[in-house]
């Protein structure tokens, strides 16, 4: 999955490249090596940060990609792009608090996620959303409806319909500064 075509460049780092996310999904799932580095020294990091994309920046952040490594001009990814130099501190902070949880309460995350994530997508939509709070909460569909539209407006990375956890420690910060979809406690 790691072999290099032109110019050194993997089928991953073709994906990010290229702006395919889906690909790039695909490939990393079948082992694709996320820190590979083209001959000019740029990572799938580097060309979804150059591209702004987000989505792609959070993939490739929780597949172990490395915000350091600095390609041939001696640039790290998004080094000259101060927000998504802090977005990416921000996902890197969430997925440390969320490893020194203990396993009993990493479980339970795991498991409230689960519940809200039934057909295994990694994201909440407000359809979602609002069906979780009237599940949980009791409240009428109204309510329900603008606690979802609050919790998406509020706490959606990528963009402003749907909340992407792509992995569980991401409820934690949205549940604990927001207050809107889940009250644990941890």
């Amino acid at each position: 999955m790691s072999k290099a075509y032109f110019l050194g460049n993997t089928a991953v780092l073709y994906a990010a490249q290229n702006g395919h996310l889906d690909l790039l999904r695909f490939l990393i799932e079948k082992q694709g090596e996320v820190n590979a580095q083209n001959s000019e020294g740029n990572t799938a990091l580097h060309y979804a940060c150059n591209k702004g994309n987000k989505e792609m920046i959070l993939l490739l952040l929780m597949n172990g990609a490395d915000q350091t490594k600095t390609n041939a001009n001696d640039e790290k990814p998004a080094e000259k792009n101060t927000e998504l130099k802090l977005f990416m501190n921000q996902i890197l902070s969430e997925e440390k608090a969320f490893k020194v949880l203990d396993e009993d309460q990493k479980k339970r995350l795991k498991n409230i996620f689960d519940d809200i994530d039934k057909d295994g997508s990694k994201h909440i939509t407000l359809e979602r959303s609002k069906q979780f709070n009237m599940f949980i909460e009791g409240v009428s569909e109204e309510i329900a409806e603008k606690d979802a539209q609050d919790f998406i407006n509020s706490c959606a990375i990528c963009n402003k319909q749907t909340v992407y956890f792509p992995f569980v420690g991401l409820i934690v910060r949205l549940t604990l500064m927001n207050g809107c979809l889940l009250f644990l406690n941890l």
